[in-house]
């Protein structure tokens, strides 16, 4: 895929192309190696506006460079960051999600996007024996943040930082267009915490574990007020009796079962279903949240 450079160095400072002269009156240079840069400003509209090496051939990371330049001023000049925030509660009104096999990395509770402040942001700095992109304090404590444009962090790196016991944050930047603009970093930064993970944190790890065991307790006692429904028929088109009191004669299948907001679970046998204990389900999920709340 084209890399399209929209980013140079002015003054030690990233700078965009939309903010320079044109040619070499921009007056900047690569990001990566240093070399001058020609800024190539058509009529033929914003997106197309690019730097470009001059007299040498484009360096392979002058991409990557310019992003995690330009994202690690922002964060600087801003002072903030969006991560994601653990919210220690259950859903109520769907039970079933109780059950649902999470996907790969994401944990138990609620989680939204909040804003933090960074504070005594440091860049490049080297920490024992690694350089993190950023140092800085989150809500009190010192994190580490790593901006990955092409390579996520590395085993090494992250075992390494293991050991120091400073929380390290991983900001993907690999999704955005390669004729990335101003606002679309801003967004990625700031404006969302989709894009970022935890690859060490030992506060987080402490709220999963917990939220872990609730949701264990949740299981097993939400599983108590199901009603268990017998799979009937064959076993390449099983239909189940509806325990709906608005369908009880009616026979359903499997997938119509399974959209349904009171399918709570199932094994082989049975279909555990929470329609007619649903009122009971809610306020014992409701109640296992204020425990945490208060807890």
């Amino acid at each position: 895929m084209l890399q399209v450079l929209k980013y140079g160095l002015l003054n030690g400072e990233a700078v965009h192309i939309s903010k320079v002269d044109r040619g070499l009156k921009c007056n900047c240079t690569c990001p990566a190696c240093g070399q001058p840069l020609v800024a190539k400003k058509g009529a033929s509209g914003k997106r197309q506006e690019h730097f470009a090496h001059y007299h040498t051939e484009p360096c392979l990371h002058a991409y990557e460079t310019s992003l995690h330049f330009s994202a690690k001023q922002l964060l600087e000049k801003e002072k903030s960051i969006a991560l994601p925030y653990r919210k220690k509660s259950f859903n109520s009104l769907i039970p079933g999600k109780l059950f649902q096999e999470l996907p790969l990395g994401e944990h138990p509770g609620v989680t939204e996007t909040r804003l933090y402040s960074l504070d005594n942001i440091r860049s490049e700095k080297k920490l024992h024996e690694i350089v993190p992109d950023i140092r800085a304090t989150v809500d009190g404590r010192e994190v580490l943040i790593e901006i990955a444009v092409t390579h996520k962090v590395r085993q090494q790196k992250a075992e390494q930082i293991l050991k120091i016991g400073i929380p390290l944050l991983e900001v993907d930047l690999s999704y955005l267009d390669h004729d990335v603009e101003e606002e679309e970093i801003r967004e990625a930064l700031l404006g969302t915490s989709a894009n970022k993970k935890w690859i060490f944190n030992p506060r987080e790890d402490h709220t999963v574990a917990v939220m872990n065991g609730h949701r264990t307790e949740l299981q097993q006692s939400v599983r108590e007020l199901a009603t268990p429904v017998r799979k009937q028929g064959k076993q390449n088109n099983p239909t189940i009796n509806c325990p709906d009191p608005l369908r009880y004669s009616h026979k359903l299948d499997l997938f119509t079962c399974r959209q349904c907001i009171y399918h709570l679970t199932e094994n082989p046998y049975h279909v555990f279903c929470g329609v007619l204990k649903y009122p009971e389900i809610r306020q014992l999920i409701d109640r296992k949240n204020r425990e945490i709340l208060n807890g």
